[in-house]
């Protein structure tokens, strides 16, 4: 979808971004790259209001600093899971057969 193509006028468009911008603080990083997506070719223009190009670019960073931290956690879990005992077991959906000693 084109923001450019779309009826709504510039408030629309702040308040549209501001809320996607919002909203990947509710453990939703994934909307700030949408927010992103969403609003790129409107950043090109020079009818794009500057609020818009600061939501929209700081949805940017946020997704990427938001996936590198998800990025990192499952790095960590994954390969040290088998250490952490019974946390790790009660962390995990699925634990790997035979990697788990009940003892």
């Amino acid at each position: 979808m084109d923001p450019t193509d779309n009826p709504m006028d510039a408030e629309q468009k702040k308040s549209v971004a501001k809320k996607m911008f919002i909203g990947g603080f509710f453990g939703l990083p994934f909307l700030w790259l949408v927010n992103f997506l969403l609003f790129r070719t409107y950043l090109k223009k020079e009818s794009c209001p500057p609020e818009v190009k600061w939501y929209a670019k700081a949805s940017l960073v946020g997704f990427f600093i938001g996936f590198g931290i998800l990025l990192s956690w499952f790095a960590i879990f994954a390969s040290h899971w088998d250490q952490w005992g019974e946390t790790a077991e009660q962390l995990a959906v699925i634990l790997p057969l035979g990697s788990v000693s009940y003892t």
